[in-house]
């Protein structure tokens, strides 16, 4: 899984079941993939990984997300 947030914490993308090789699934720098283009900035993504299946605790991993125009 896979949110996006911008600086004031609106969630400007999600995703749930995403893989690697999904480029259609990928953030394209649009409010939800569909909607208005979000500015260039700096967003804050958090990712839920389940890498010992989904019966165990996940793991989150943090960072920024650079948009640049």
């Amino acid at each position: 899984d896979l949110m996006i947030f911008n600086r004031w914490g609106a969630k400007v993308y999600e995703v749930e079941h995403a893989y690697t090789r999904q480029p259609n699934l990928y953030w394209n720098g649009k409010v939800m993939n569909n909607g208005a283009e979000c500015p260039a900035a700096t967003y804050f993504a958090l990712y839920t990984l389940y890498l010992n299946g989904p019966n165990n605790p996940p793991s989150i991993i943090h960072g920024t997300v650079m948009l640049v125009r």
